[in-house]
């Protein structure tokens, strides 16, 4: 009987040919078979740990025909990512390439948390074949790792003795190509025929070397001194400028020095295309830690990274962080390699973490890619550790994608201009609070500071200037401050939502962590201002079921007899306003203000934006205008249908262009094309013109709603839209 594949983990199989995106264009399909033959052979550095004859014996467990029905290796995407070769038990070389497989996905230092184990031994990762822990098989397949472990571990085992070499940096890890260096480099300058070669005794080849560079003479390839040279000389091929030059390395060998032979010119040209090959790094493009928190880094993302916290189950500790020595943890790692260690500061291993994000499309980080071991992973052999995250719903990856989203200058779909309006007026808001306290959240007993760069009281990472009002230069500091705390993929795992619900002790609660928000429940989960959180958090979407936009930055009045007066806001095409730019209207100060109105989920009537709430009500006729911005996270270009409603005239601008117009009391649809935010984190502007005249239309009011292509409304539960109030890449 067949046993479905289900979903474990997870992980789905993917369509074959279908591209999928994560949120801003990052590609989800798992990497294709790369038909890997016998003649590269056991690939793993632990080969000889492993008992081979055992690994036969445990075969049968799983190449079997339910196994093979999910992941046969002939599959054109086998579930998972894992194949299995159907006849593994009898061709030899396909027996090393189940080893391989299999191995990848074993854990010497922890046995039991191997994933191939785990995945066939914990119910709660889903897999629809299950193996009991003492059974045959988990037994025998549990048995097969721990020997392995035993041999590379022995309990007791002497420590190394105090003149051993210490252990190198992984040489895979390293952006240079080590096949490169060792079939091609290494022989340029190491010549034995040269007596003046860099390796020469009297040069760098002495037991000193000179000057801190030292080359082993005679290195073979894979052994530890041909590492030792690679090691020595990517560590001063590091460049900034894109030409070899600006390598160290490459200046001294290319330029007569103490009388040593100089490279010839097609030698200099290949140490050229070496050096600019291994500085195509994410280290030239290293993130500004001004732009983050790095108390948040150590708070929040840093556990996850170390392995002491799983955002997917707060009860079960990972023990599989980045930071183990095997993996990023070895601080004489070079070549541009991520190193992440507790013994290293939040501040220092920041740095190191910000090398490898993508600020104009954080989805496509390395740190994010390479960690989900996705196509897009800058290491053209995938990332050594495999699927670290499962994929972009683990709860891991989602936080630590946020902490990018809340960076200064990231592209961010996350708004400031609702948060000035609605979200930070909560923190000093006593009426909201539903516990009797007196005590608001920017009171300097709670969160309250009164400059910017001032720590929080009692330890807190939350610093709320106290009193922001209408500073757009606080506000801006509170909204910094508060983004770290959201979780855009998963506004329920917002810490901005749980801390101030007290949902972060509730054991009922799969995000808690058990420990009470000193403040208590501030108000409750499911109070406006808790959903206000949550909308902001997860960024601004049309309401569920008809599309409608729900938010938008409004001005007004201006006067006028027809719709195709010019106002005060002079160049209407061309505005692309943002909260608190002054738009020269008689209302508000002149001022650009946020009109919203909240999600009501009534798919029969489309939610209408009533500008006379912000207005009031007019005798004489005027022109009001209402601007929103919508971003494309399908990471595919994307045709939108918006239609616009009114009892009033209304022309609608898509960026610059005039897109359509609506007769008074009618509606129209026009056509948007907006680009993949993926692609410059660029965003379309709609502007619309709305002409009131009082004897035609008593209400200034419209709606507008979003469709794709198809018809499908482009709402809160579809996902690939966002609306923003303001064209900012972020909110620099």
């Amino acid at each position: 009987m067949a046993t479905a594949c289900g979903s474990y983990e997870n992980e789905s199989p993917s369509d074959p040919g279908a591209g999928g995106a994560l949120p801003g264009g990052a590609p989800t399909q798992p990497p294709p078979d790369t038909g890997a033959t016998c003649d590269v052979a056991i690939d793993s550095p632990d080969e000889s740990f492993y008992s081979q004859e055992t690994f036969t014996q445990i075969l049968p467990s799983y190449v079997s025909p339910t196994c093979l029905g999910c992941h046969a290796s002939t599959l054109t995407n086998p579930f998972g990512d894992f194949k299995i070769w159907a006849d593994a038990l009898v061709d030899p070389c396909s027996r090393i390439k189940q080893f391989n497989e299999n191995e990848r996905l074993t854990d010497l230092e922890q046995p039991e948390q191997s994933r191939i184990y785990t995945i066939m031994t914990d119910p709660g990762r889903g897999h629809p074949i299950q193996w009991a822990p003492g059974s045959v098989e988990a037994t025998g397949l549990l048995g097969f790792i721990q020997a392995a472990s035993d041999l590379k571990f022995p309990v007791g085992a002497p420590p190394p003795p105090a003149d051993a070499p210490p252990p190198l940096p992984a040489v895979g890890a390293s952006t240079f190509d080590y096949a490169v260096y060792a079939s091609t480099i290494n022989g340029f300058l190491d010549a034995p025929s040269a007596a003046l070669s860099c390796s020469a005794a009297a040069c760098h080849g002495g037991p000193n070397g000179i000057a801190g560079f030292r080359l082993n003479p005679g290195a073979q390839p894979g052994s530890r001194e041909m590492e030792e040279n690679f090691l020595s000389v990517t560590a001063l091929a590091a460049t900034r400028g894109g030409t070899a030059d600006e390598a160290l390395i490459y200046r001294k060998a290319t330029i007569q020095h103490s009388g040593s032979n100089t490279l010839s010119n097609q030698e200099a040209a290949a140490f050229s295309d070496f050096i600019i090959a291994g500085n195509e790094s994410p280290l030239l493009d290293c993130a500004n830690p001004a732009n983050y928190d790095a108390g948040v880094f150590g708070g929040e993302i840093a556990p996850i990274l170390f392995g002491d916290v799983d955002y997917n189950d707060l009860n079960v500790n990972r023990n599989q962080g980045c930071s183990r020595q095997a993996c990023h943890g070895n601080l004489n790692r070079q070549g541009g390699a991520l190193v992440l260690s507790e013994a290293l500061s939040p501040a220092e291993n920041l740095a190191a973490f910000l090398c490898f994000v993508n600020e104009d499309n954080p989805p496509a980080s390395d740190i994010l890619l390479c960690a989900t071991d996705s196509p897009g992973c800058s290491r053209p052999a995938g990332h050594p550790g495999r699927d670290v995250f499962s994929d972009p719903s683990d709860e891991n990856y989602r936080r630590v994608l946020s902490f990018i989203l809340a960076s200064r200058n990231a592209s961010t779909p996350i708004d400031f201009s609702f948060f000035a309006a609605a979200v930070n007026p909560l923190f000093s808001d006593q009426s909201v609070i539903e516990n009797g306290s007196t005590l608001t959240c920017d009171n300097n007993s709670c969160h309250g500071v009164s400059v910017f760069g001032q720590s929080a009281p009692g330890g807190s990472n939350l610093p709320l200037i106290a009193n922001a009002g209408n500073n757009p230069n606080a506000i801006e500091v509170n909204f910094n401050a508060a983004k770290n705390f959201t979780n855009f993929a998963n506004p329920l795992a917002s810490s901005i939502f749980l801390y101030p619900t007290n949902e972060i002790a509730d054991p009922n609660n799969r995000f808690a962590t058990g420990l009470a928000h000193p403040g208590g429940e501030v108000f409750a989960a499911d109070s406006e201002s808790a959903l206000t959180l949550l909308r902001w958090a997860g960024g601004l979407r049309a309401d569920e079921g008809d599309g409608a936009v729900l938010d938008w930055l409004v001005a007004g009045d201006f006067g006028a007899n027809d719709i195709n007066d010019r106002t005060a806001l002079q160049d209407e095409e061309a505005v692309y306003p943002k909260f608190g730019d002054i738009a020269g209207g008689l209302d508000n100060g002149g001022l650009w203000t946020v009109l919203t109105v909240q999600p009501d989920g009534d798919a029969g009537v489309a939610a209408e934006i009533d500008l006379d709430t912000e207005f009031g009500d007019t005798a004489v006729a005027r022109v009001l205008y209402a601007a929103t911005y919508l971003i494309n996270l399908s990471g595919n270009p994307l045709q939108v249908r918006m239609s616009v409603t009114s009892p009033n005239e209304v022309r609608v601008y898509a960026d610059q262009n005039l897109a359509g117009e609506v007769a008074p009391g009618a509606s129209a649809t026009v056509f948007l094309n907006v680009p993949p935010f993926s692609l410059d984190g660029r965003s379309v502007r709609v502007l619309l013109k709305i002409f009131q005249d009082p004897d035609l239309a008593a209400q200034a009011l419209f709606s507008a709603t979003l469709e794709d292509a198809d018809g499908q409304p482009l709402d809160a539960n579809d996902g690939r839209i966002v609306v923003k109030l303001g064209p900012e890449k972020g909110r620099e």
